[in-house]
Formats: C-alpha cells, sequence, structure tokens
C-alpha cells in the first residue's frame, strides 16, 4: 500500500450523531475509506471502569460511523474495515485469577462477578456485538 495512503494526521470523517470524528489512522485509496482503526492502551488499578469506559467509546464510535455510512455521508463506496486495538497492562494479580462459575465455552457465567482484567476482555471479546447495519 502507498505511504500517502495511509493518515496518520488529520483523519475527520464524518459521523451521524455527531458531525465528525477524529480517528487515530485512516487509510484510504482514491478517496474512498478503506480502514480506520482507534488505538488505546490501559494500565493502573481501575480496570474494570477504565476498560467498560472503552467498551462503550468503541462501540458508540462504530454505530456512528455506520449509521453515517447508511445515511450515505460516504457515498456510494465499499463498507470500510474499523477495528479497535487496546493494548492492556497485565499486573501479577491479573494472571492468577480466581476460579468463578462459568459458562459452557469457559466465559464467566451471566451475574458472576468478574474481578480480574483477564476475565472482562475475554467476555467482551466472547460476547461482542457482531451485528454491524448495512
Amino acid at each position: 500500500m502507498p505511504s500517502d495512503c495511509v493518515h496518520l494526521r488529520q483523519n475527520t470523517l464524518p459521523g451521524f450523531f455527531r458531525p465528525t470524528k477524529d480517528w487515530d489512522l485512516v487509510v484510504m485509496l482514491n478517496h474512498p475509506l478503506l480502514a480506520s482503526p482507534e488505538f488505546k492502551s490501559q494500565v493502573g488499578p481501575s480496570f474494570g471502569n477504565n476498560f467498560n469506559n472503552r467498551v462503550e467509546e468503541a462501540v458508540g464510535s462504530a454505530t456512528d460511523l455506520w449509521t453515517a455510512y447508511r445515511e450515505e455521508a460516504f457515498a456510494k463506496f465499499p463498507r470500510p474495515w474499523l477495528g479497535y486495538l487496546m493494548l492492556l497492562e497485565e499486573p501479577y494479580r491479573a494472571s492468577h485469577s480466581r476460579a468463578e462459575p462459568t459458562e459452557p465455552g469457559g466465559c464467566p457465567a451471566v451475574g458472576s462477578r468478574l474481578r480480574e482484567p483477564r476475565q472482562v476482555v475475554q467476555v467482551f471479546g466472547a460476547r461482542r456485538v457482531r451485528n454491524v447495519p448495512n
């Protein structure tokens, strides 16, 4: 991919619920948007609350962009790829979790308390929203 297709600055894309949003990276080829990932990092003791905020941010940003796409803010171009990369600190206690009730597939049971960062990430990954509007 030519380097002039990858944009690290001035990555403003149209939204639906807000006029625009600045994305961390935008990949365009001959104007159509091909991809737009976001990058976040997480460290510190208040993992659960901060991770929940990042998940809400990811879902909200994707919903905003997909709604704008559906309403033709991007003309009639093919659907872009959206991504969300989160780098997480793994403190000692996160790698030594306590046993919790599980559902088939190893996910913590609904209603059980998620005490460790690894559990929260596992549940988000297993139960992520896959229903993206066309």
